[in-house]
């Protein structure tokens, strides 16, 4: 599921790796991936970068800034 694969993707972030692609991604998106590290930008694929995003969040240490459209 994308659940389980931006829990993956999470998990190696967090280890240390630059980027992320699932194992049923296309080989453009590949090719892409690899020219983004190598160029030093990270990448994550589309598929899970709002769930990725989303779980880091979620699973943050620090507390959520207040907002200026907090009211």
């Amino acid at each position: 599921s994308s659940l389980q694969d931006a829990a993956g993707a999470v998990e190696a972030l967090r280890a240390g790796a630059t980027g992320w692609v699932s194992q049923t991604c296309d080989l453009a998106e590949l090719v892409a991936a690899i020219h983004a590290v190598r160029a030093g930008r990270r990448w994550l694929n589309h598929h899970v970068q709002a769930e990725v995003i989303d779980l880091l969040l979620a699973t943050s240490s620090q507390p959520r800034a207040r907002s200026p459209l907090d009211t």
